[in-house]
C-alpha cells in the first residue's frame, strides 16, 4: 500500500524519475523541472523516503536555495471510504533576486491556498480547492457547486482572492477582493489615498474592519500614521508580504517605525518653510 501512495504522489506533482527506482524502504531521488509564476523555472532535486508504515515525506530543494519543496503522503482508514492516502505539500519559492515569489499550501487532499509575489510584494492571494487526486474529486466539486466559483485550467476551484497592485513607490496602490460567498463587505476594489508624510493613509471607499465581532465604520487604513513603513524601512520587506489586513506591522505598536515617520513629518512641515514640500 505504501508503494501505491508514492506512486500516486509521483502522479500528482508530476515527477520524473531520473536513473532511479522505486526501492524496498522506499529511498528515492528524482529531478524535477517546474514553472512558477509564468517565467521562472525551477530544477529541483526531491529525495523522499518512508517515515512509517503510514507516512512518506519527500523534499525538494533547487540549486542556489531558489526554492523549497516540502510534502508528505499520509495513509490512513476512513471509515466511509476505507483504505486511502492523501498528500500535504509546501512550496516556497524565491526569483533570481532572492525575492520570494511564489508560495502554495496544500492540505487534506484538496484545499490549498496559493500567494503570488512580485519583487518580493504579494500581488494575489487565493484559496480554494482542486480536482487532482481522484478520491477527492467529487468532495472539491461538491463543494464548488454550493458557491459561485471561480475555475482554472488546472482543476481548482477558488473560493476566495486578493489582488494588490503596487506603486513606483512601492506603496500599496489598490486591493480587490472577492469571496465566493458574497456575504463579505470588503467585496470589490479599493483605492489608497496617500497624503503628505504628516496625513493618515486612507482607503476608498471605507474598508469595514472587524473589532469584537462586529464591523466598526472606521477603516483600517485611518488613524495609520506611523503604521506603513516606507520602502527604506526594516519592517518593509515584511509588510510587503502581507500589508493586508492583518500584518503584524497594525497589530503591535512600532516605535522607531513611528519615530521615522514623525521625522518624515517634521522634515516636511519644515520644507514648506523653505517653499519645496513634496507629497508623502
Amino acid at each position: 500500500m505504501r508503494i501505491i501512495a508514492l506512486a500516486v504522489f509521483f502522479l500528482i506533482i508530476g515527477i520524473e524519475a531520473a536513473e532511479s527506482s522505486i526501492t524496498e524502504d522506499l529511498k528515492t531521488t528524482f529531478i524535477k523541472r517546474k514553472v512558477f509564476n509564468d517565467s521562472i523555472v525551477r530544477q529541483f532535486k526531491i529525495q523522499c523516503r518512508s517515515v512509517n508504515d503510514s507516512q512518506i515525506s519527500c523534499r525538494g530543494s533547487a540549486d542556489g536555495n531558489k526554492a523549497i519543496s516540502d510534502s508528505i503522503i499520509i495513509h490512513e482508514n476512513d471509515e466511509d471510504l476505507g483504505e486511502l492516502s492523501y498528500y500535504e505539500l509546501t512550496e516556497h519559492v524565491f526569483d533570481d533576486e532572492d525575492f520570494l515569489a511564489h508560495v502554495f499550501f496544500y492540505r487534506r487532499g484538496y484545499r490549498y491556498t496559493l500567494s503570488k509575489y512580485n519583487h518580493g510584494r504579494i500581488v494575489l492571494f487565493e484559496k480554494g480547492c482542486d480536482t487532482i487526486q481522484t478520491t477527492y474529486k467529487e468532495s472539491c466539486i461538491s463543494e464548488a457547486k454550493k458557491r459561485n466559483v471561480k475555475a482554472d485550467s488546472l482543476g481548482r476551484y477558488v473560493f476566495y482572492q486578493e489582488r494588490y497592485w503596487w506603486d513606483e513607490k512601492g506603496r500599496l496602490q489598490k486591493r480587490s477582493v472577492w469571496n465566493s460567498g458574497e456575504f463579505d463587505r470588503l467585496n470589490g476594489i479599493y483605492t489608497f489615498v496617500y497624503g503628505t508624510p504628516c496625513d493618515t493613509v486612507r482607503v476608498v471607499p471605507v474598508d469595514y474592519v472587524g473589532e469584537y465581532n462586529q464591523l466598526s465604520d472606521k477603516g483600517r487604513y485611518d488613524g495609520t500614521f506611523g503604521k506603513i513603513p516606507d520602502i527604506s524601512d526594516p519592517e518593509y520587506a515584511e509588510y510587503a508580504k502581507e500589508p493586508y489586513p492583518s500584518s503584524s506591522i497594525f497589530d503591535r505598536k512600532n516605535d522607531s517605525l513611528l519615530k521615522r515617520q514623525q521625522k518624515r513629518c517634521e522634515d516636511y512641515k519644515k520644507s514648506l518653510k523653505k517653499g519645496n514640500g513634496t507629497t508623502r
